[in-house]
């Protein structure tokens, strides 16, 4: 996980801004880090978010330029639009 650091100096309130938040496990991994070097989150942003992603960490709204639905799918048996005769669409991440 996390290698304890001991924060030194002095303690600020922190926003985290990150440019796309996909699962949210990147922005809540850095929501635990900053507040176990005793910092309080007080706002969070992206550039873009995708819908499936959460709308909060750690009690805070993340706020963002861009929200972007897609569905993410491990194989082309998991789309459910496949089984449509929807062509595939590729986007590039």
């Amino acid at each position: 996980m996390f290698r304890q650091y001991v924060n030194q100096g002095e303690v600020n309130p922190c926003i985290i801004v990150d440019d796309i938040i996909r699962s949210g496990q990147a922005i809540e991994e850095t929501a635990q880090l900053v507040k176990s070097l005793g910092a309080k989150i007080i706002g969070c942003g992206a550039i873009v978010r995708f819908t499936s992603a959460p709308d909060m960490v750690e009690g805070v709204p993340i706020k963002s330029l861009v929200e972007f639905d897609a569905h993410m799918y491990d194989s082309g048996e998991a789309c459910t639009d496949c089984f449509k005769d929807e062509p595939p669409e590729h986007v590039r991440f």
